[in-house]
């Protein structure tokens, strides 16, 4: 009898185990689901950022440009 308790106590053990297990491996995929999607908004994020900066810059350019033309055209008429 008390091997066959002894047997009952490890399979129940390795039950036990490999329910555990199972579960971890649901969380570890949905980690890697969840960083996964971080991973894609932070790329997102980054493009927006570059192509505000890229916007801002030629903006810059713009008025800059367009200041330095009427800068030169008041030094000619002065």
């Amino acid at each position: 009898m008390a091997l066959n308790e002894r047997e009952a106590h490890y399979q129940s053990q390795i039950k036990e185990y490999q329910i555990k297990r199972e579960q971890s491996l649901l969380e570890i995929q949905d980690l890697q689901t969840k960083l996964t999607k971080l991973q894609e908004e932070k790329t997102m994020n980054e493009n927006q950022l570059n192509e505000t900066i890229n916007t801002l810059k030629q903006d810059y350019e713009a008025q800059y440009k367009e200041l330095q033309t009427e800068f030169d055209e008041l030094n000619e008429r002065g």
